[in-house]
């Protein structure tokens, strides 16, 4: 495989450029106190399309530039640089009827407020201390223009007219990052290290230039590359604009390129990104990347998922991630799956993997963000008369960073899987991770309901927490003989059998407070003798009462802490070997 070179400085240079921000905007205003034209010079450093000259940046407007200016609050109008070609000063004629509301009724200001890039969704309101807030908001994505230069619409400034001249000021700080190599690059994506907001809602103060991030923001800036900016050995610059920013614990970079290899590196050193300066990394120090594999399949058809999946793969990469949709359907999920499955010997039948799953040895690390739903049988080992069903064995780690929803059978006997995660998973369905034989670490937070035998037969699996489940189904942890540590702090329903074989190694079980337990014929341990298990209640747990005619156990008003049954350390037609409380 190629190798990437990514230039990255060990000492960053504390102000690569500053930027000159005092150039003046002449107005000729016309009637209504709203020009028709305005003047704007940026023979300085102030706008997206930069050139270096003498290894300083020189600006120029770009064609279409258009600028926001509050004239007649609270209202502002659209001006657009009326020329054919970049150039350093120009005029900006008024487009007709772009008058939008954007201030708050009754807000007086003096001054007339300039600002770039014009949007829809732009407020001028009142602050402390009578100062003016402009509240804009930054897109997560910005467009590459060319090396060396920012990108399109990335650099937000606000201008204040004082006796006639507008003043424009930058409002972020930038961040350029070299790349070298051969690789084409799709995409280059910034992420601080302790996850700092990049992106989102601003607030920008007006009298200092001061800007205040929104909480709920990105924490991913993305430099879109459209078809790809191939690398060469001299080096290719990407300029970030961001808020002004201090990376507390560095930041990672990460760059995909048409392949989907993506190459990763990070700084741990504190940077600060400060108001209208560039900073730079520097070229001398330069190391290899680490080589991923992401696959962003948001906009793909299941048949380029495929292809694309099955290139990662003869990369033999063992660590692939897709990105899908939120709403991705089943087609782009077999499209994973028909990939994976095409790398497994043809020839293999379903006994010789089931008899000795071991037989595969290349095993993927497969992550899948974006989807909420993951559909029924889509990993299955069982569905024989899907063909894809050869993926289920090829399987060593599974993560799901934003699925809710794990299907019926979605991950039935993966034989090899290792490892599954699912962080923010609400519902488990039956049989989703049953027979996964090799099972040894999950990783479910936030499930609150786990199908019928979901995890039977895990024989591996040593401890299972679920710390917001409420509710288990029957046989939910059917024959899991190894399993040491049941952690359920929060489950009020069990089903029938939801433990049985698990009593030979099983050494702790908590539970929260139990409401209904259905006992039919032999109960949750299916009959088997508990007292050699230590069982861990709520602190509001009721004496359970059994009906023979439903056969199920349901709360009483009474408590359990000091009743006859916690003197007996019984539970549920059970003797534990203690009772304890959470």
């Amino acid at each position: 495989m190629k190798k990437f070179l990514l230039a990255m400085c060990v000492a960053f240079v504390a102000i690569a450029c500053t930027v000159d921000d005092t150039t003046p905007i002449q107005p000729d205003s016309l009637g209504n106190d709203v020009p028709t034209i305005i003047h704007a010079s940026v023979d300085t450093q102030i706008r997206s399309e930069l050139q270096w000259e003498d290894d300083a940046p020189k600006s120029y407007w770009s064609v279409g530039d258009k600028i926001a200016v509050f004239n007649a609050l609270p209202n502002y109008n659209a001006y657009e640089l009326d020329s054919d070609e970049p150039c350093h000063d120009g005029d900006f004629k008024l487009i007709e009827g772009s008058e939008i509301k954007g201030a708050e009724d009754g807000f007086e200001f003096a001054e007339t407020v300039a600002f770039y890039p014009y949007a829809d969704n732009l407020t001028l309101q009142s602050g402390e201390n009578e100062s003016a807030v402009l509240k804009f908001v930054v897109p997560a994505t910005q467009l590459f223009v060319k090396s060396d230069s920012y990108c399109e619409t990335s650099n937000p400034m606000v201008a204040v007219e004082m006796t006639g001249d507008y003043a424009f000021k930058n409002l972020f700080g930038f961040l350029k990052v070299t790349l070298t190599g051969s690789e084409t690059i799709k995409k280059i994506v910034l992420k601080g290290n302790n996850g700092e907001i990049l992106a989102g809602d601003c607030e920008a103060n007006i009298a200092d230039y001061s800007v205040a991030v929104g909480n709920n923001g990105s924490t991913k800036l993305t430099i879109d590359c459209g078809e790809g900016v191939e690398l060469n050995e001299e080096g290719i610059s990407f300029i970030f604009a961001l808020p002004p920013t201090i990376f507390e614990q560095g930041f990672t970079i990460e760059a995909t390129d048409t392949e989907y290899r993506c190459f990763t590196i990070s700084t741990t050193n504190e940077v600060a990104i400060t108001r209208n300066a560039i900073q730079s990394t520097d070229a001398i120090a330069s190391s290899e990347a680490a080589v991923s594999c992401i696959i962003d399949a948001e906009a793909m058809t299941a048949e380029q998922l495929r292809a694309a999946v099955a290139k990662a793969l003869d990369y033999e990469f063992t660590a692939i991630t897709v990105n899908l949709a939120e709403d991705a359907d089943e087609a782009m999920f077999s499209a994973i799956a028909a990939a994976l499955a095409a790398t497994v010997d043809p020839s293999l039948e379903f006994h010789d993997l089931g008899q000795h799953p071991d037989i595969i040895l290349n095993k993927i690390d497969l992550t899948i963000s974006g989807a909420k739903t993951i559909p029924d049988m889509v990993f299955s080992f069982s569905d024989h008369d899907n063909e894809n069903w050869k993926a289920s064995a090829v399987l060593n780690s599974v993560t799901l960073t934003d699925a809710t929803t794990i299907g019926e059978r979605s991950f039935y006997s993966c034989l090899n899987m290792a490892s599954f995660s699912a962080p923010n998973a609400i519902t488990i369905a039956s049989n989703a991770l049953s027979t996964c034989y090799s099972l040894v670490e999950v990783n479910l937070p936030s499930v609150q309901s786990v199908g019928h035998k979901a995890f039977n037969g895990c024989d591996a699996l040593k401890t299972i927490s679920l710390p917001e489940c409420t509710s288990i189904d029957s046989f939910a942890f059917l024959t899991c003989h190894e399993i040491e540590t049941i952690y359920l702090p929060k489950v009020t329903t069990i089903g029938a059998y939801a433990f049985q074989g698990c009593y030979s190694q099983l050494k702790t079980l908590t539970l929260g407070a139990v409401t209904s337990v259905d006992h039919s014929n032999f109960g949750i341990f299916h009959n088997h003798a508990v007292d050699n298990i230590d069982l861990v209640l709520s602190s509001e747990q009721k004496v359970m009462t059994y009906d023979s005619g439903t056969a199920y156990w349901t709360a009483t008003e009474a408590d359990y802490n000091g009743s006859e049954d916690h003197n007996n350390k019984s539970f549920v037609g059970y003797t534990f070997k203690s009772v304890t409380f959470h």
